[in-house]
């Protein structure tokens, strides 16, 4: 199963986890993968999308695709289709009833599913996400996003 995001979301995480990553261990987290610029992280992004968009397009029946979106429009379809498509039944207890915050790793885990988690501008200068949605227009014109820039 391969789930994709739109890149602005996710690089944002990347700056937004890395504050919490520097907070914790100093500057040092800045060599991690965190640390990546955005023209690595485009190129890698770009790569691993179509690696996965060839892979479903050879109908492979033990691959899925799936945007993160669909997911946090409509978590209990998707989640059933995930069910269904790793043969397991679904259990209404799979849904989360409430949001919760429970630390783990320097990230929040668990509870609601949300569509939004974050305002990406407050991780990621608008220049940025403008140079990155113009090196990806192709790609996100293709899975269909919209830019956010």
């Amino acid at each position: 199963m391969f789930i994709y995001r739109h890149p602005v979301d996710v690089l944002s995480s990347y700056r937004k986890r890395l504050q919490v990553e520097i907070q914790t261990i100093g500057e040092k987290a800045k060599s991690s993968w965190l640390g990546i610029s955005w023209q690595d992280f485009a190129t890698r992004y770009e790569h691993y999308v179509n690696t996965a968009l060839s892979v479903q397009a050879q109908g492979r029946p033990n691959f899925m695709v799936l945007p993160y979106e669909t997911l946090t429009r409509e978590p209990e379809a998707t989640i059933r289709k995930i069910c269904s498509f790793v043969e397991v039944d679904f259990d209404p207890a799979m849904m989360p009833k409430k949001a919760s915050k429970k630390r783990n790793h320097h990230t929040y885990t668990g509870g609601e599913i949300m569509a939004k988690t974050k305002n990406w501008s407050d991780y990621l200068p608008l220049e940025e996400a403008k140079l990155l949605e113009d090196r990806l227009a192709p790609l996100m014109e293709q899975l269909s996003y919209t830019r956010y820039s």
